[in-house]
């Protein structure tokens, strides 16, 4: 996988990528703004700081949404920044994709559109059961798995252009998300 290679998600020092880790709200924000083709310049402490500035002016989240930045984000969570970021917001059948969420009457009233949105799209689906888990943590491994989607629903990300600099529009090649997986 060379979701890496374009810095949208890194390992650890010692190597390993912890797939079973939970994400952070400022991880899963850093992952999705880098997906949309984005690269801010962080440092420090505050590594996450540009990529939650850039969130909120692309709309992904709301400005005060989060005092915390460093909670585990759930599901529903995941699921409404994520549909944010889809260039495509349209559901062909609402009610069709609710009827395949078993537990949509367990997700909050404020999530279930960005929820239906997700699936329709096919970026997010449930577990073996059909479920959602709106609650449940987010993992590395399914933040990669909807970083990829994410990407591909969107047509590739945007490398750097002549100016060198980043994000849609800025005249730089595009790379579908095969291009991602595929070993160099």
């Amino acid at each position: 996988m060379r979701l890496n290679s374009y810095g949208i998600i890194n390992g650890y020092d010692d190597g390993t990528i912890h797939p079973d880790a939970c994400v952070s709200v400022a991880e899963l924000l850093t992952i999705i703004v880098k997906s949309l083709g984005y690269k801010e310049e962080a440092s420090g402490a505050d590594w996450a700081q540009p990529y939650i500035n850039k969130a909120i002016e692309l709309g992904l989240i709301d400005e005060g949404e989060y005092t915390d930045y460093g909670v585990t984000v759930t599901r529903s969570s995941m699921a409404k920044i994520v549909a944010n970021a889809l260039s495509d917001n349209t559901v062909a059948d609402e009610n069709a994709v609710k009827a395949k969420i078993y537990d949509y009457a367990e997700i909050g009233e404020q999530y279930k559109p960005y929820v239906v949105l997700a699936y329709d799209k096919k970026i997010i689906n449930g577990d073996h059961n059909n479920c959602f888990e709106p609650d449940r943590y987010v993992t590395r491994a399914e933040a990669g798995v909807v970083a990829v989607r994410l990407i591909d629903k969107n047509g590739g990300i945007q490398t750097p252009g002549n100016n060198g600099s980043t994000g849609p529009g800025n005249g730089g090649t595009v790379t579908s998300s095969a291009a991602l997986y595929v070993a160099t």
